[in-house]
Parts: structure tokens; C-alpha cells; sequence
């Protein structure tokens, strides 16, 4: 059986971003009788994420593992985090994880009778390529199998640490690699004018 390291899973980028940018207006309300219109706007950063893992994952995992995977941020398209991802089983060949740092904001305008307000909202579509690594270290115990008895026993196990104390010897590497996409939302202020 395997087991990970307490090892946050660092995640780096190749390639350059390939990105896109769509200006979408958001149309006001009316608040009351104030001469004020208010838009809701939606600013921040959404990532979605789908991983092939390595072929190296067909070792056993009795128990789903929750590991920590750290984001470094990327200039001008998002902030750095770190979030957690379930691998429920290792002998899967995906792992797919999204995060959402959206926030809503209002803005407040005030308004004419008859105009129409809005606002406009830059959202900046943007693809990486997304590489990290995972060590798993081995753990348990080694069955041998006799064809005479040894000690009175045809079978006899051994902890792997005792085989193996080298703990390098006893670990091996899941990859993960595969596209981010990173959808940022950027608010310009509202604006009011005659239909």
C-alpha cells in the first residue's frame, strides 16, 4: 500500500497562457426614487482544471487521499492558491478540480429620467498547461509465498521498511499534467446616457 507524503503537490505552468477577452455589459435596476441605479457585477477569478494522471498510479490505495496542490499565481491572469483535491483512487486516470474566487460588487450610479445604465465587465478566458507531482511512499508488508515450509509456514511476510529503509527506495512519483483554465472577470465603472 501507499501513502502520500505531507508534501504539498506544487504545480508549475509550460508554455505561454493562451488567451482570450469579451467585454459583456450588465444592465442596471432602478433603486426606488432616488435617481440611482445599481448593477451587480461579478469580479474575481474562476480556475477548472483536468489532470491525466501517470501511468505510475497503478499501485493500491485502500483509502482515498486528500492531498494539498498549490497554484503559484500568474501575472495578470490570477492570484496564487492552494486548494484540496480527492483522489479516491489512485488507479484513476483523471483528476479534475475547479476553484472559485469570484466575488459579487454593486455599483451605484446615479441616473437622469430616461437614461439607461450599465456596466461593462472584461472576462479574460485563459489556458495553461498545468504539471505537478505527487510522492507516494510505500508501506505495509511483503508476503512470500514458499513451496516447503520455512519455520513451519509456506507463507511469511515482512514490513517493507525493513526490506526497503531507504525511504527514496520506497517512493515513487504520480504526475499530473493537463489544461487550467482560468476565466478572470474585471469590472469597468458603470455608466449612464440617454436610450
Amino acid at each position: 500500500m501507499c501513502t502520500p507524503t505531507t508534501q504539498p503537490i506544487q504545480m508549475s505552468y509550460s508554455g505561454k497562457p493562451l488567451c482570450t477577452t469579451n467585454n459583456v455589459t450588465s444592465a442596471g435596476v432602478l433603486s426606488g426614487t432616488s435617481g440611482t441605479v445599481s448593477v451587480s457585477v461579478g469580479q474575481g477569478f474562476m480556475v477548472s482544471s483536468t489532470f491525466a494522471l501517470s501511468s505510475s498510479t497503478s499501485f493500491d490505495l485502500s483509502d482515498g487521499l486528500t492531498p494539498m496542490i498549490n497554484f503559484p499565481d500568474v501575472a495578470g491572469i490570477m492570484q496564487g492558491f492552494s486548494t484540496n483535491a480527492m483522489i479516491s483512487n489512485t488507479k484513476s486516470d483523471s483528476l479534475t478540480k475547479t476553484y472559485n474566487d469570484m466575488q459579487t460588487t454593486t455599483l451605484i450610479m446615479a441616473s437622469l429620467e430616461g437614461q439607461k445604465c450599465d456596466a461593462t465587465v472584461e472576462i479574460r478566458t485563459c489556458l495553461l498547461q498545468g504539471i505537478g507531482e505527487l510522492k507516494m511512499v510505500g508501506t505495509g508488508y511483503v508476503w512470500f509465498q514458499y513451496e516447503d515450509k520455512v519455520k513451519g509456514h509456506y507463507k511469511y511476510r515482512e514490513d517493507i521498511e525493513k526490506i526497503v529503509p531507504d525511504l527514496e527506495g520506497r517512493t515513487t512519483t504520480v504526475t499530473f499534467q493537463g489544461p487550467i483554465k482560468v476565466e478572470t472577470h474585471a469590472a469597468y465603472a458603470g455608466s449612464c446616457r440617454e436610450p
